[in-house]
């Protein structure tokens, strides 16, 4: 079986809402609704995920020129 390709933070984030309209829609039988809650809170946790990096890099970074290091 092929590896799934990396999906980016928009792709991610644009699934999530889409299960979360079908949520508030109630739009799913008993068994899709259950694996769409697991699909959505593994998106949740990869979401939180990326971006608890991109704060870490961003404080790397504010750090770096408030130090003066990066001029």
């Amino acid at each position: 079986m092929a590896k799934k390709a990396k999906s980016s933070f928009a792709q991610d984030f644009a699934e999530l809402e889409h299960l979360a309209q079908k949520f508030e829609a109630g739009a799913f039988d008993v068994e899709e609704g259950l694996a769409d809650f697991e699909r959505g809170m593994a998106l949740a946790k990869q979401l939180k995920d990326r971006l608890k990096v991109v704060e870490q890099k961003v404080e790397t970074i504010k750090a770096k020129y408030k130090h003066g290091e990066g001029e």
